[in-house]
């Protein structure tokens, strides 16, 4: 069969560009679609800035949406890691993520963490946050701190974000070693708190005022004696309740805990049966020498 030049094959709709490209999940393969063509490029750009996952090396990226604000309208997730590097730079790096945050209008989930030798601290990292007008709902901090004052600006940041209702955060930290006291006694931020994910400290810190509006919790704790006070801090949580997962990490192979059975029916009753779904994760991180 010989070949037609002059034939082509039908062209694809562009309106169906956008839908076909949902279904792209591998962002090399975004990135080749945007520089496949012009159209491609307008189509397919949306997709691209949907997620992003940054480090502070990154500094590219805040630059562009800088000088390309419209850019930011697309963003709807942003992950930021820390890594280590010189205060100075950090500092810097800091300055540009607040002013490209200022055109994130659609930003709906934020998550902050560091890697292994950063030095940097809560109460370093969010003001630069603090001083945009970020309507998230969904807010992980992974950034441990030594000090109360990490824990205050945390709790400060959380305060007056009420439309954050999904909190991820397990600092363990020495500052939160006492959980059967509360943290911050003043600090309201559960309140508006639907779902959230941390570590015994922070759930039974807080619930001395209890979270009004809590659906699905999960706590990880290490030992018998923090599943007491996980315990005793869920008979203060209202019925709104349904979900809870039990994250259960052990160091020791051969401590005596309390039986899976023995300790759903504690919470069955400290709960007074609301609960629709109780998950019990049992994580035994030992290692042999």
């Amino acid at each position: 069969m010989s070949y037609d030049p002059t034939h082509h094959s039908p062209s694809l709709p562009v309106e169906l560009y956008r839908p076909i490209t949902s279904f792209v999940d591998q962002r090399c393969d975004l990135v080749n679609l945007c520089l496949a063509s012009k159209t491609l490029h307008k189509e397919v750009i949306p997709y691209l800035y949907n997620f992003v996952s940054l480090s502070t090396r990154n500094l590219e990226w805040c630059n562009t949406i800088i000088e390309k604000p419209f850019l930011g309208a697309f963003v709807h997730s942003l992950s930021i890691n820390f890594v280590a590097m010189r205060r100075s730079d950090i500092r810097y790096f800091l300055g540009r993520v607040a002013l490209s945050l200022h055109n994130l209008f659609n930003l709906e989930a934020l998550a902050i963490s560091k890697g292994e030798g950063c030095q940097i601290t809560a109460r370093e990292i969010l003001p630069a946050f603090a001083a945009c007008s970020l309507d998230i709902r969904q807010f992980d901090f992974q950034i441990p701190g030594p000090h109360e004052k990490d824990i205050a600006s945390l709790f400060i940041f959380l305060e007056r974000r009420p439309t954050i209702t999904g909190f991820r955060c397990y600092p363990y930290i020495h500052a939160l070693r006492l959980p059967q006291y509360p943290i911050i006694p003043e600090s309201r931020f559960a309140a508006h708190l639907s779902h959230l994910s941390c570590s015994v400290e922070f759930f039974v810190g807080f619930t001395v005022l209890p979270p009004r509006a809590l659906e699905s919790l999960q706590v990880s704790c290490r030992h018998t004696t923090e599943l007491e006070l996980v315990l005793s801090a869920l008979a203060r949580v209202e019925k709104t309740l349904r979900k809870l997962c039990l994250i259960h990490s052990t160091s020791n192979p051969f401590s005596v805990d309390v039986h899976p059975n023995v300790l759903v029916g504690r919470i069955a009753e400290v709960t007074r049966f609301y609960l629709k779904h109780i998950l019990i994760t049992v994580a035994d991180i030992y290692q042999k020498a």
